[in-house]
This record gives structure tokens, sequence and C-alpha cells, in this order.
């Protein structure tokens, strides 16, 4: 009977643990108000940008080397949709929430076009033409990591367009990314297995 207890109790602890590892349900960001949610940004600490987007998280606390979680690829779908307002005010600040346009988003990455790069630690990837979207300079648009059906991302990213290169030593500082319109983005991210969450039972 003991042997019995013992087998349940540890088949209940490796499902939590497996429950846990859903990156959707671990710190997920639910405040649009931020230009940029992932692990180094204060969002879902198992979620990060990559660079060109943002700079290398290699060093950031919430970073672990060894654990990405390279199973989610065909499930997951990145979507770029165009902001109601300004996520950021002109000194950079974030202002208050402001989410996306009701209605499609501009462009979407659909289940199974994400690609898989450099396994077994390595981050998943699509390449952004933004010529194909017909960007608006005078607008800001929002990048969304989700799982194909969900309505919370893993994190998000927002961008603002420019019409030439001269223009990026412009644009508003703050966590607002430059992006150069009529050019291709590769849209670089990492999730990584929520061990940390199974270590703490």
């Amino acid at each position: 009977m003991k042997v019995r207890l013992l087998a349940l109790a540890a088949l209940t602890l490796a499902m939590a643990c497996e429950s846990a590892r859903r990156p959707t349900e671990i710190g997920a960001p639910t405040d649009p108000s931020k230009a940029i949610s992932d692990g180094a940004h204060g969002g879902n600490p198992d979620f990060f940008f990559l660079p060109p987007l943002l700079r290398n998280p290699v060093n950031d606390p919430n970073f672990e080397a060894g654990k990405f979680n390279g199973n989610l690829r065909p499930s997951l779908t990145v979507e770029i949709c165009q902001l109601q307002g300004a996520p950021v005010d002109a000194q950079g600040l974030p202002v208050a929430a402001t989410d996306c346009v009701t209605g499609d988003p501009v462009k979407k990455f659909p289940a199974g076009s994400v690609r898989l790069q450099n396994p077994p630690d390595g981050f998943y990837q699509v390449i952004w033409n933004t010529r194909e979207s017909n960007l608006d300079v005078t607008k800001y648009y929002r990048i969304k990591i989700l799982v194909d059906g969900a309505n919370v991302p893993f994190g998000f990213a927002d961008v603002d367009p420019v019409s030439n290169m001269k223009e990026l030593r412009n644009v508003r500082t703050g966590e607002v990314i430059p992006l150069n319109d009529d050019s291709t983005l590769p849209i670089n991210f990492r999730i990584e297995s929520a061990q940390r969450v199974c270590r703490r039972l």
C-alpha cells in the first residue's frame, strides 16, 4: 500500500511539473502598457526576444543556458498588429495601457511556419518582410508570440517604423524598437522549459 501511495505522489508531482512547464501559464504578461515584455523586461521569465530585436539576454538572471524548449514549434504563431496609440510618451516612458486595434493583424505567421534554429539549445525565428504589411510610419506595431489559439502571448515587443535609416537617429527613445520600413526583420526568440518552477516544489 505504501509503495502505491509513493508512486501516486511521484506521479502527481511529475504531472504538476509537466503542467508548470507550459510557458503560457508562467508569468505570462497581461499588462499591455509595457512596450517590451519578456524575461529581461519584467515579463515571462522563460521567454526572451533575441538580437537583432533586443540585446542578447544571456547574462540576464532569468536566462538558463541549456534549457531551450524546442518542442513548441508546431503550435507557435507570431502576430503583428497595429496599436491603438503610442506605447510611450515623448520621453520614451510607457503610457497608459494601449492594445491592438480590432480586426485582423497586419501580419500573421501561422502554426507550423516558425523555424527552429540551432537545436538543441537554440531559438525560434520568423522573417518579417515589412514590404508585405503596408506599414504606416506614423503608427506603432506590436509583435506577439503565441501558442495557436491562445489569447495571452508569451511576450511582446512594440516597434516604431521609420521611412529611412536617417530617421532612425530621430526616433523616440525608450523601450520601442526602431524599424526601417520596407525592410526585412528577423524575429528571433527563445522559450525555455520551466524547470525552475519544478525546483521550487
